[in-house]
């Protein structure tokens, strides 16, 4: 048997089963504001950063922003934010969070703190933690771009 095709040894597992289980804990809390995961994390691009362009929030979350457009438009019907075309360039669209996604934060904020600590993770190792994914996900977006260059 080859150790490398086990699945306790893959590391692609590992972050997949960690993930969907904090996931899933979101989901269940989100559920509450009628919100989902993926709209949460709009939520928080648009909170650190209250007038973005449709193509930051795609990079920032990692999507491709034809896939955001159906997420956006629930967004926008249900009152948490609204997109506004430029005048100059009406292909171009900025996204704010509204009155209603900003009195959320409070209630959110229970949440992520709720999901956090359900981990049962230390302060210090789910910063470590963290910032080693994030290190990760520069280094695999890094070597992604290497690999593009070459072929």
């Amino acid at each position: 048997m080859y150790k490398n095709l086990t699945l306790d040894h893959q590391l692609c597992f590992a972050i997949y089963s960690a993930s969907n289980f904090v996931i899933r804990q979101y989901q269940r809390e989100l559920k509450k504001f009628g919100i989902t995961y993926l709209q949460y994390l709009i939520l928080l691009v648009l909170w650190e950063r209250p007038d973005v362009p449709l193509n930051f929030l795609a990079k920032r979350l990692k999507q491709d922003p034809g896939s955001l457009s159906p997420i956006l438009k629930r967004m926008q019907n249900a009152g948490l934010i609204l997109k506004v075309r430029k005048e100059s360039d009406e292909r171009s669209i900025t996204i704010r969070p509204t009155k209603k996604a900003k009195e959320l934060m409070p209630e959110i904020s229970k949440v992520q703190n709720s999901v956090s600590c359900s981990t049962g993770l230390t302060e210090e190792e789910y910063a470590m933690l963290r910032n080693a994914a994030l290190g990760l996900t520069l280094k695999l977006e890094k070597n992604s771009n290497a690999n593009k260059k070459v072929a």
